[in-house]
């Protein structure tokens, strides 16, 4: 899974999916570099690795959006929920996101 199929994914589930963005790249780059040091801390085991690994996984930049993310597909599910709830989470213009950020955060699994 590429940071795009991430970031598109997650556009159209917070209405973010018409040029210009709230959320840019960028943000959403840090948002997914957030998500994966959370998952090394709680499960190293979900990165794909040729070599034993002890560093957490280098952060994500926009530019490195289109690149495969470090982490076993069975995993895009929780990197689509933290960042979901990060962004939910500041749209504080509608009580209901904070509920659906808490809904997003528990459904990621990582205590966030």
């Amino acid at each position: 899974m590429t940071g795009t199929v991430l970031v598109t994914r997650i556009r159209r589930a917070v209405s973010d999916a018409i040029a210009t963005y709230r959320w840019s790249d960028a943000v959403m780059a840090l948002y997914i570099s957030d998500w994966l040091r959370a998952l090394w801390r709680l499960h190293p085991e979900a990165f794909v690795v040729s070599e034993i690994v002890t560093t957490p996984p280098a952060e994500v930049d926009a530019a490195g959006l289109t690149d495969e993310l470090p982490v076993l597909d069975i995993y895009e599910d929780s990197g689509f929920h933290f960042v979901c709830g990060r962004i939910l989470g500041e749209d504080s213009e509608d009580a209901a996101n904070q509920n659906l950020a808490g809904q997003h955060y528990a459904a990621a699994g990582l205590g966030a």
